[in-house]
């Protein structure tokens, strides 16, 4: 598989396990010996973080949101189901 196929796999069916992972990879334009280890995690999922407000919270949901699949989200719904995690 090319290397640009296998990362985009990883951050697609990755980037929401609670494990830090990471993909190493070449800086654009470097040469091999330039490789870099590129993180595809979120090192904290922001509906799992203390924020300070809910506005706060919200604002924070839509980046996610917008840097996820490229769309501000009209609203949210907070769930909260401890028998599924």
């Amino acid at each position: 598989m090319a290397h640009d196929t296998v990362l985009a796999l990883a951050t697609e069916y990755a980037s929401l396990l609670p494990f830090d992972i990471a993909v190493r990879t070449q800086l654009e334009g470097s040469d091999a010996s330039d490789d870099v280890w590129r993180r595809i995690t979120e090192p904290e999922l922001p509906w799992r973080i203390k924020h300070p407000s809910p506005a706060a919270r919200q604002r924070a949901l839509n980046e996610y949101c917008e840097r996820t699949f490229g769309f501000t989200p009209l609203g949210s719904i907070n769930l909260d189901l401890p028998v599924a995690g």
